[in-house]
């Protein structure tokens, strides 16, 4: 009996160390076998050890340690078998999951209706981009355009200011002027002005006459830019002293009733058919030679006529001239004189367009000098200070350094106002600005506004009536 309890006792502790190290070994091997695979299985040494326990219930110790015996013996095979298992590579599926479809990454089919309204939408926002870049094109078209038509205009201005009106204006005189002797003086004279020098034939003989090169605004481009000549209206004939006689005898015959020869050849005759036909012209006659004072007249020397020609009638034939003929006459005693008046007249009918715009403004004043530029007043207020001042220059007799000292004392309009508002009565508001010191430059001496301009400046600031006249005040 106790022997049988003996071997119960070893029979359990044998099952209870075969269980307990095969359930721990189970453990391990399918804790590594999950966590390769992450498949849950269970392991074949597991159930080996489930069934060995069943048949030890029933046999001997002996036996028991035979088959312990074996089964450790078997066992190493099995366990190494599963280790290759659980270090060996998962098998890899064909049909793995990212390759099948999912359903809901299918792509929809369009229908008819939505393709074309696609279309439809593609159409108008390509119409619509179409439209946008016509429309910036245009625009930028005409900036560029008004661009160009402000270059071209100060092109045009540039041809009129005096500082370069010169290099527009072209000089053409006749062949027949540089045939006289001592001509050479009038060309090397004119060749050192900036305008140019041409020689062609006139259709007045011995003439020089004025051109203007003026730009045109027919093409787009400032640099190629065409230029017209444009003939200008002064005209002045070169005659000698002889030439000038024969034509005061035959104005003083004329006058006289006597017969007159034909002198429809004569430089004279053919300068006042021309001025008649050209009724814009203004002809002047360039008698070269004496003074009319310094003349020597004698009796019959011209045609034999019997007729003497005084320094009255060489008068009356200046005024017959201007009154009838539109010409004047310039006695000139040498060449040296006569090209002084052309390059003086060169200057005149350059500067002319300029001096007509300035004079067809409505305040004239403005154009000369400084005043051309005006003021620039900035948004802070500066300048302000300064067209104060031009505004008190536009009174008569006020000059630049009264205006400065006035401005000195009271800087704008407002302040001047509120002084005259503080006095107590007329006189002080007349004599306000009367005690005011004027500098007018260093080294001058020092002096007082005076009464006279501070009464002018008070009726200024404070009259009601816009038609009154400051001097008449009193």
């Amino acid at each position: 009996m106790s022997t049988f309890h003996a071997a119960d006792r070893m029979i359990k502790r044998a099952k209870t160390w075969e269980i307990s190290d095969s359930e721990a070994e189970s453990d391990t091997e399918n804790h590594l076998h999950r966590s390769q695979t992450g498949i849950s299985t269970v392991g074949p040494e597991f159930k080996w050890c489930l069934s060995n326990c069943d048949k030890e219930t029933t046999t001997t110790t002996n036996n028991n340690n035979a088959e312990h015996y074996d089964q450790s013996v078997n066992e190493t095979p099995s366990n190494a078998t599963h280790e290759k298992d659980v270090l060996a590579p998962p098998p890899t599926t064909i049909g793995s999951i990212s390759d099948s479809p999912s359903p809901t990454g299918k792509r929809n089919r369009r229908t008819q209706e939505e393709i074309e309204a696609d279309k439809i939408k593609a159409e108008q926002k390509k119409e619509e981009q179409e439209t946008q870049k016509r429309e910036r094109e245009r625009v930028k078209e005409e900036k560029r355009l008004e661009q160009q038509k402000r270059k071209q205009a100060a092109e045009l201005l540039k041809c009129y200011r005096p500082d370069q009106c010169l290099k527009y204006m072209t000089i053409c005189i006749d062949p027949a002027v540089l045939e006289v002797a001592g001509s050479e003086i009038l060309w090397e004279s004119v060749h050192m002005m900036e305008s140019r020098s041409t020689i062609q034939p006139q259709p007045v003989p011995c003439s020089i006459t004025w051109t203007r090169e003026i730009p045109q605004c027919n093409t787009t481009d400032v640099a190629e830019m065409e230029e017209s000549s444009v003939k200008e209206e002064q005209i002045v004939m070169l005659v000698s002293q002889e030439e000038f006689l024969e034509m005061a005898v035959s104005m003083k015959q004329s006058q006289l009733g006597l017969p007159q020869d034909d002198v429809s050849d004569s430089k004279s005759s053919l300068l006042f058919d021309f001025l008649q036909k050209e009724p814009g012209k203004t002809g002047t006659l360039a008698v070269l030679g004496c003074k009319p004072h310094s003349w020597c007249f004698q009796r019959g020397v011209w045609r034999g006529r019997g007729l003497e020609v005084t320094e009255a009638d060489i008068e009356e034939v200046l005024v017959s001239l201007q009154l009838q003929r539109h010409t004047g006459v310039l006695f000139l005693e040498s060449w040296k004189e006569l090209s002084r008046h052309v390059c003086a007249v060169t200057k005149a009918v350059a500067k002319r367009p300029f001096r007509k715009q300035a004079q067809a403004e409505g305040l004239s004043f403005c154009a000369d000098g400084s005043w051309a530029g005006g003021v620039r007043v900035e948004k802070d207020g500066a300048g302000l200070r300064q067209v104060w001042q031009r505004q008190l220059q536009q009174l008569n007799r006020v000059s630049p350094a009264m205006a400065a000292a006035i401005v000195s004392v009271y800087p704008s309009p407002q302040l001047l106002l509120q002084a005259y508002e503080e006095c107590s009565c007329e006189r002080d508001r007349v004599n306000l600005l009367a005690d005011i010191t004027v500098r007018a430059g260093d080294g001058a001496r020092e002096r007082r506004l005076g009464p006279e301009l501070s009464r002018r400046l008070q009726f200024y600031m404070r009259a009601r009536n816009a038609e009154l006249v400051l001097d008449s005040c009193g």
